[in-house]
């Protein structure tokens, strides 16, 4: 699977359109990468600021949706806004705040797509609430 096609799919209910390189990914476990986390940040977080995200909400989102995808954390963000976006993640997602995913866990592709209708509820509140963050 290219990294695009994925992040495409995870983002769909947003109208974020981040722009990844080609990349393919043939198990979801390669997406561990630290260095994914740094392509899918980066080009999250200049998506988020062409958009009007402020640079606290650009950065904090962009770097929570790395880590949900590569499971790395955060590196240049407010980790307190972290852990706020993953909780509006798990509770739009989940329906409560101890439960979350992250991609590089699944054993496959397709049992990571069996959850992407709750991830892109998660992800689309997610995007909502860190538009707010200034």
């Amino acid at each position: 699977m290219k990294l695009q096609q994925l992040v495409d799919a995870l983002l769909e209910r947003t109208p974020l359109k981040v722009a990844i390189a080609e990349i393919e990914v043939s198990k979801p476990n390669q997406l561990s990468d630290p260095n994914l986390h740094h392509i899918i940040a980066d080009a999250t977080i200049a998506a988020c600021l062409q958009s009007g995200f402020s640079v606290r909400g650009a950065y904090a989102f962009g770097e929570w949706f790395a880590e949900l995808v590569t499971g790395w954390a955060t590196r240049f963000c407010n980790e307190a806004d972290i852990l706020e976006l993953e909780r509006a993640f798990s509770i739009a997602a989940f329906g409560n705040s101890q439960t979350t995913i992250r991609c590089y866990f699944a054993p496959s592709w397709s049992a990571l797509f069996e959850h992407l209708p709750q991830a892109q509820v998660g992800i689309l509140a997610t995007f909502e609430h860190a538009k707010g963050l200034n």
